[in-house]
């Protein structure tokens, strides 16, 4: 009911705000927090078990440095929040060194997940780094540490860290094959204590080949990873044992919002 009378609000705030946008600074504000390059996405993943899953997401390019998106996918009722920035840019173009350097960090909230000890049970946090390494300007290695924590309340338990935060490592190739075509490889690896467990998951793969047609890009996949959140690796690697190949397709639209500011 508080969501409705927001969204009222809102609407009834904006109709006025519209009428007379030259006597209200609120519509300056708005238009200049809209405006910029944004990446809508629809994507789906579907294995040998027949359960597909689907993910829709908003991406805004804030700046050459700063990214956030936003998205759900509809296993769990996920929804995934994530933040990317560039890592010591200007030292690194100024020492002409062909290496880029990202942080990415996610907040994920499984909303249908089964509480085990506690409702923050349902979320999720990950810190990831990305090394990029430019062979040529058509190929880059990517090396990427990843740290994924399971949020369960009671960390007491023995052993400590486990099963709550989780290491992996991942190598990946990114090749641009000409104008219209891009293909990527990716391999994953779980860092485990082997006296803990030997039944988990322990190496991913995941091969892409995008085509590119002005704002659009369409990908097609084959994996045994199967899941779509920043948290895919925990789920598929962490948590189960399932080798099975999966087959993803995700489409982009890349669009700029540009509204102008009105004068007093």
């Amino acid at each position: 009911m508080k969501i409705h009378i927001i969204v009222l609000f809102f609407l009834s705030s904006s109709m006025g705000l519209f009428a007379q946008p030259k006597k209200n600074n609120f519509y300056n504000g708005i238009s200049s927090l809209l405006n910029g390059k944004y990446e809508t996405l629809i994507s789906s993943k579907i294995g040998s078990e027949y359960e597909s899953k689907v993910k829709i997401g908003l991406q805004k390019i804030i700046n050459d440095n700063i990214v956030v998106d936003a998205s759900y996918i509809n296993y769990l009722n996920t929804y995934d929040y994530s933040f990317r920035t560039t890592i010591l840019k200007n030292r690194l173009d100024a020492s002409k060194i062909p290496i880029k350097l990202y942080y990415k960090t996610a907040i994920i909230v499984q909303s249908n997940r089964e509480v085990i000890f506690g409702a923050n049970d349902k979320l999720k946090f990950l810190h990831q780094f990305y090394i990029n390494y430019n062979i040529r300007s058509s190929t880059i290695i990517i090396l990427e540490p990843i740290f994924i924590h399971q949020n369960l309340e009671k960390t007491k338990l023995e052993p400590k860290g486990y099963p709550w935060d989780f290491f992996f490592v991942g190598l990946g190739i990114n090749h641009k094959i000409n104008t219209d075509f891009v293909i990527t490889g990716q391999f994953f690896n779980q860092i485990i204590n082997e006296k803990l467990t030997d039944k988990y998951l322990k190496y991913g793969y995941e091969i892409n080949l995008k085509y590119i047609k002005k704002r659009m890009s369409y990908n097609f996949s084959l994996s045994n990873l199967g899941h779509l959140s920043n948290i895919g690796l925990l789920e598929d690697m962490g948590l189960k044992n399932v080798n099975s190949l999966k087959i993803g397709l995700q489409i982009t639209h890349q669009l700029e919002i540009n509204l102008k500011n009105e004068k007093d």
